[in-house]
């Protein structure tokens, strides 16, 4: 089987080494001799927004696999020595913070009885649906407060003032998005730090990259998503000093090709600091993948993806494939492969077929020509498209993508990229169950 096409988009994605590991982490500058404790009970406002599971990625058990820690992961590695904080877990590199609860199942047969049942509503558990509805009327009424402030009829008092915690927060994206909306600047002083002055909505980025939605509709600047942020600085953070506690800030170039001169670096002291930089595009296992694929995970990927998809269909519109012996160089021209069966490429996959299959169709559509020579490959290297969701959903994003006419490659991963092709490998099954082999075509 031989694969030509002219785009790649990688929407597979890792979380980044250097400030963050799963989804939000939190730094609270705290001497590494001091310990905080946090509430026990999983459905607690802190643990809603701030705790996340202490899986193997995070910490290193007692060595029997059935313990499950709620877990906070502070910045970066080698800031902390390796020690044990006296329960038999040694932690090396990062510091965990663990709340009081642990579960362990290794006796299951026995604790089972005991374990309390669960009343729920609607399939939500109570105990979950009152603490989140309490945490609702809280955020409101904490955006009621903010008013009088922001219409300028009162003012923080000097005394209010000198009380407030700075609070430097680490990225713009859901974790600290959500934190500045409901943030009481009242009592915090908060200085946002990110490269992008703006927030995306990521589940409307493959709808902006086939133009279905306008990218004003998925972003909301930091500055007005709370006008009482102390400060929002547009730049990276570079190293943290956690004795000191204090972060060093490397700002972003701007005006670029208009000024010249390097901006300047900047140190900020903070009380407590909020690591939330999110993730990154994983292309370093792939080759070529970094110069020769596209991207989706920001508002400048999915402009330059409809760019490209605008610029592909041109290609492939030009007269020196416009013959009938020509249709195979027409067809790889217009020929786009998606990498990565999660939500985000699947939601890829089925606007970006909508949208050649509107624009291709005959006297009406812009690109009548390329009637039946589009084609939208996606692969996935797992045996499930969006393994995060349940097996009926998963079955019917497969479904529905086959029936609407998108190729689904599954059990199969690209192993290089290059000008115009992609390599696959794709795993198969024997007819013995415990047997498997790779077919590897381009």
């Amino acid at each position: 089987m031989k694969v030509k096409l002219r785009h790649v988009c990688f929407v597979l994605i890792h979380y980044t080494n250097s400030f963050t590991t799963r989804s939000l982490l939190v730094g609270h500058g705290y001497q590494s001799n001091e310990k905080l404790a946090f509430p026990s009970n999983p459905y607690s406002r802190l643990s809603k927004r701030f705790l996340i599971p202490g899986k193997d990625a995070l910490s290193k058990g007692t060595g029997d696999g059935n313990s499950t820690t709620h877990a906070i992961l502070e910045i970066p590695k080698n800031k902390f020595e390796e020690h044990d904080d006296g329960s038999g877990s040694i932690q090396q590199g990062y510091s965990i913070l663990n709340t009081e609860e642990q579960i362990d199942d290794s006796n299951s047969t026995s604790t089972l009885s005991s374990v309390p049942i669960e009343k729920f509503l609607a399939g939500l558990p109570l105990k979950a649906l009152g603490a989140r509805t309490l945490d609702t009327f809280e955020d409101i009424a904490a955006v009621f407060r903010r008013f009088p402030y922001e219409k300028g009829y009162k003012s923080l008092s000097p005394a209010l003032e000198a009380t407030r915690k700075t609070i430097v927060l680490l990225g713009s994206g859901w974790a600290n998005h959500a934190l500045m909306k409901v943030g009481d600047c009242n009592k915090l002083r908060l200085i946002v730090v990110s490269p992008t002055n703006h927030f995306v909505f990521t589940p409307m980025l493959a709808s902006a990259a086939v133009g279905t939605v306008e990218y004003r509709s998925m972003t909301e600047a930091v500055r007005a998503a709370n006008p009482l942020i102390h400060d929002f600085l547009e730049g990276s953070a570079c190293a943290v000093n956690v004795e000191k506690k204090s972060v060093t800030i490397q700002l972003t170039t701007l005006l670029e090709g208009v000024r010249e001169g390097s901006p300047p670096t900047i140190e900020l002291s903070y009380d407590h600091l909020v690591v939330a930089v999110g993730c990154q595009v994983d292309d370093k296992g792939v080759p070529g993948a970094k110069t020769k694929a596209l991207r989706l995970k920001t508002c400048d990927d999915a402009r330059r993806l409809r760019t490209a998809v605008g610029e592909c269909l041109e290609y492939a519109s030009r007269p020196d494939v416009a013959s009938v012996d020509k249709v195979k160089e027409r067809t790889n021209r217009a020929t786009f492969l998606i990498v990565g069966g999660g939500a985000t490429g699947v939601e890829l996959a089925g606007e970006l077929y909508d949208l050649l299959k509107d624009i291709t169709r005959p006297v009406k559509g812009v690109y009548p020509k390329l009637k039946g020579s589009v084609k939208v490959i996606l692969a996935h290297s797992g045996p499930d498209l969006v393994p995060q969701f349940e097996e009926n959903l998963r079955k019917e994003a497969l479904s529905s993508l086959k029936k609407k006419g998108v190729e689904v490659l599954l059990n199969t991963r690209v192993t290089e990229v290059g000008d115009g092709f992609a390599k696959l490998s794709t795993m198969v099954m024997e007819d013995k169950p415990e047997k498997t082999r790779r077919d590897e075509y381009t």
